[in-house]
């Protein structure tokens, strides 16, 4: 049973993580709290909790009022008895994980198990923590150390001290409250000492009663710390104290902090410098030394430990011992003792295991000082000499580690990957850090591997930004070069040869005129580009990459393309090899499918015929994105036979009349696909050709015609049915309409036309709300244009944010009151162009105040500036508790 007070942090229950962050939000942290709260206001009224997390919240809340098997709520004073009788397992129910000083990933790991207290922890065993969702290594490591200690009465006081509302001193005065009075008094003054004696060293109770009898008839006004002093200073004690420190340190070759001794020292010994002068005689006596608050064993060298084993049965062994510590091979070996190569292997292992039986019986070391790289070795690969270098170690200590460490260089990681394995002390990282960059070059602060291809992407991404001539780049680059001092060829490149290299690269876009600028295209979402140019609509079909950079203007901005030759540059860089449904022509000209150039033009000139070249040529460029110029010089030569006294024209035969009047009485609607009509005709007339669906019949039906839809010709143009459709009613869902419509350019170019004058307003995705209706409300466009200026004013120039961590932050505005979600208010700073940019990230809206071109990259590189670094769960836990950005952690 787990006795709960109103005072109790809602991290002792086990709540649902989301429940747990949408509660902690908004300020309801205790128990208290959570009883308070429920009796003023609905549990609706916070955001961040939905159906299930109310009704889980409503569970707790008939818990807490009635009980259960395992909770139940009480004052303090009952709670106080209870606890009094508690054992230690049961007084680690109310530490909660959440609050201890375990990292986040060990944390998350353990929450995610739904692992909420200590008492399920501690009785953990390694294996059982690796079983565990996301558990590492390491973070089971960081567990089993932390849950060390937790036998202790002291250690779990301190806990409960420092993570909950109990207080131990309140227990303790229960204790000796409910305690007889009869047990009290046959306790003698010293028997808690002498126990702490006996637990802590070791030895028989009467030999320190012994001790202590001669001390107090030699000094009897002898208190407290001096009999301390006194007992310690006879050699049995002393020498008992040393061997338990010095074990405790021999066992760990990492070293142990001062403060992990200090608290596994009993009682007796707090606030005393006993302590600190044993550890400066270990010191002294050269057994152990101090790194700062670092205790380290002085362990011997193997070296050493072999001219011991100088006995006739060893002398053999040790002598091939070492010859292998020297880098001789076991056939080598052989070799000169005329013996096999398996034959010295079992001398060596013999001699090994001898050793291996000491250590274990304690008569040497449990370690060798070249055992501190043994970690190194069996997980990172390392060349002998790098390792001499690094180290400033001998050979032997290499051929040592491969004598008794994991060979397997499959395995192995690389060295690289050491600078951040936290296992490895500072000291050694540093080291290592020589050979991971002895190929490096420092250059504008940042190190860079002494390449041509590393070279040359730095100074791309420190110098192209904006449009950079080929030619010119080659000549700035080598005088770059110069001034480096990097002279060497292999960093020196070819105009003639390294120009389709970088045309190939994943960090530049190119233009005309051999022109580029960097741009990262790895680790880019291209779903919404890919979502709105939606490649489907354009079957059998070439075109120009300037329609599709012409038709979603607010998608170029947001992924920072600037023109059609930087699309059709970034499109043929992205678009996966083995998807053979695009074909890149030269720039800006791709083919969908299977195209027919003639017959495009012919589709083109049945629409608008009769027609003069000039028009026809801009409704080429309309409808295939193809420069009218362009398409009349190079294109049209092909229709030629229907050009006469200045304009083209062609006949096109009409549907039979039966067919025509059953099409002219079924199309009752204002607008249709295309490819919807000629399903209409082949399902009412079977043996009709789908082919006499042409420009020309739809015309004549009383359509215009448009690529790939027709809108009756009461609409002037598609942009005004369009405007119709995002205008006839106060609230337009978007959701409801054909989704072809958000394929069409019109559709997209009138939308945004109509938020851009402030007609309408996106207040969730594809769902718009008429202005009208917000005047109606008494909300004015300049209240609208009102709010991106307060934000502005509000966050720095630079930063980055969401409406999320907008309100997290405090910012408050009229606005607010209205009740939208977040996307409406991001509408409406998105349409605030000049303080803000922004891009879709994880579902929502990521801005930035000011320009960026890279805007999640520039954002990430913003919250590490601030932070130096951060964990990956804890920046995944940050993105969605701070701005709400869920984002899966391998994105």
């Amino acid at each position: 049973m787990i006795y709960l007070t109103v005072k109790d942090r809602i991290s002792v229950l086990p709540l649902s993580v989301r429940l747990y962050n949408g509660l902690h939000r908004n300020g309801i942290n205790t128990i208290g709290d959570i009883i308070d709260y429920s009796q003023k206001y609905p549990w609706s009224n916070i955001h961040a909790l939905g159906e299930k997390t109310i009704s889980e919240i409503n569970d707790w809340l008939l818990i807490l009022k009635n009980g259960s098997d395992d909770y139940a709520l009480v004052s303090d004073e009952e709670r106080s008895y209870h606890l009094s009788k508690a054992t230690i397992p049961e007084l680690l129910q109310y530490i909660p994980v959440r609050e201890t000083s375990l990292s986040t990933p060990a944390k998350n790991s353990l929450l995610e198990s739904r692992l909420i207290n200590l008492a399920q922890v501690s009785l953990l065993s390694e294996e059982d923590l690796l079983s565990l969702k996301r558990m590492g290594k390491k973070s089971a490591k960081e567990i089993l150390e932390f849950c060390s200690d937790l036998n202790d009465m002291r250690r779990v006081n301190e806990l409960l001290t420092e993570h909950t509302s109990i207080d131990p001193h309140t227990l303790e005065s229960s204790k000796a409250y409910l305690a007889s009075k009869e047990k009290a008094d046959r306790l003698a003054q010293w028997d808690s000492f002498i126990h702490e004696l006996v637990n802590s060293w070791g030895g028989m109770k009467d030999t320190y009663f012994g001790i202590l009898t001669e001390i107090l008839e030699k000094y009897p006004d002898a208190q407290g710390e001096t009999v301390y002093y006194l007992m310690y200073e006879e050699p049995l004690i002393r020498d008992q104290a040393k061997a338990f420190i010095l074990q405790m340190i021999e066992k760990r070759m990492e070293g142990v902090s001062r403060e992990r001794i200090e608290r596994s020292m009993p009682d007796h010994l707090k606030n005393t410098t006993i302590p600190d002068e044993i550890l400066v005689k270990l010191e002294n006596e050269g057994k152990i030394i101090s790194d700062e608050d670092i205790l380290h064993y002085v362990y011997p060298s193997f070296v050493q430990i072999l001219s011991t084993f100088d006995g006739e049965k060893d002398q053999k062994a040790v002598e091939y011992m070492k010859m292998r510590l020297e880098g001789k091979t076991l056939a080598e070996i052989g070799d000169q003792f005329g013996m096999t190569r398996e034959r010295v292997r079992q001398v060596t292992v013999k001699l090994m295991r001898k050793i291996q039986i000491c250590q274990q019986k304690r008569q040497l070391p449990f370690y060798f000082a070249e055992d501190r790289y043994r970690y190194v070795f069996e997980q990172y690969g390392i060349a002998r000499d790098d390792f001499s270098w690094a180290f400033d170690e001998p050979a032997a200590t290499y051929y040592y580690l491969t004598i008794v460490g994991e060979n397997n260089t499959e395995s192995k990681l690389p060295l690289s990957n050491a600078l951040e394995d936290e296992n490895i002390s500072v000291e050694m990282r540093r080291q290592l850090e020589r050979i991971v960059y002895k190929d490096y070059v420092y250059i504008d602060g940042t190190r860079i591997k002494k390449e041509r291809s590393a070279l040359v992407q730095h100074y791309v991404k420190n110098n192209c930004k904006e449009f950079t001539v080929y030619d010119d780049f080659i000549k700035d680059y080598h005088l770059w070069l110069e001034k480096a001092d990097l002279s060497e060829e292999q960093c020196k490149i070819e105009s003639r040869t390294y120009e389709n290299r970088l045309q190939a690269c994943n960090y530049a876009l190119w233009n005309q005129g051999k022109r580029f600028r960097y741009y990262v295209i790895p680790g880019r979402d291209y779903s919404d580009l890919m979502d709105c140019i939606d490649f489907d609509q354009f079957e059998n079909t070439e075109i120009s990459t300037l329609k599709l950079f012409r038709d979603h203007p607010e998608v170029m901005q947001e992924y920072d393309i600037r023109d059609e030759y930087e699309l059709h540059n970034l499109l043929r860089k992205i678009w996966p090899e083995d998807d053979h449904r695009i074909t890149f022509h030269r720039m800006p000209t791709i083919e969908i499918g299977k195209a027919d150039r003639e017959e495009q033009l012919l589709s083109l000139l049945l629409q608008y015929a009769p027609v003069s070249a000039e028009e026809l040529a801009q409704k080429y460029e309309e409808t295939y994105g193809v420069r009218a110029a362009t398409a009349m010089s190079n294109l049209f030569r092909p229709i030629d036979v229907y050009f006469y006294n200045g304009m083209y024209t062609i006949d096109a035969e009409n549907l039979p009349f039966d067919q025509f009047s059953r099409m002219q009485e079924m199309l009752d609607q204002d607008y249709y696909a295309i490819s919807d009509v000629k399903r209409m005709l082949h399902r009412e007339f079977p043996d009709a050709s789908t082919e006499q669906i042409n420009p020309y019949t739809l015309k004549t039906l009383g359509f215009n015609v448009y690529s790939g839809y027709v809108i009756r010709k009461k609409y002037s143009s598609a942009a005004a049915y369009f405007n119709h459709i995002l205008t006839s009613a106060p609230i337009v869902d978007g959701r409801a309409l054909d989704k072809r419509y958000y394929e069409y350019s019109a559709f997209v170019q009138e939308a945004a036309r109509l938020k851009d004058n402030w007609e309408i307003v996106e207040f969730a995705p594809k769902q718009y709300i008429h202005i009208s209706r917000l005047n109606e409300n008494g909300i004015s466009v300049e209240q609208l244009q009102d709010y991106g200026k307060c934000v502005s004013r509000f966050v720095e120039e630079g930063s980055f944010f969401t409406v999320f961590s907008l309100q997290l932050a405090g910012f408050s505005h009229p606005l607010d009151d209205l009740g939208f979600e977040e996307w409406f208010y991001s509408s409406v700073l998105l349409e605030d162009r000049e303080h803000f940019s922004y891009q879709r990230i994880g579902g929502t809206r990521l801005f930035c105040a000011g320009r960026s071109t890279n805007l999640f990259a520039d954002f990430l590189n913003w919250l590490l500036d601030r932070l130096t670094k951060i964990d990956i769960y804890d920046l995944h836990e940050m993105l969605e508790t701070q701005y709400g950005i869920v984002l899966p952690k391998d994105k």
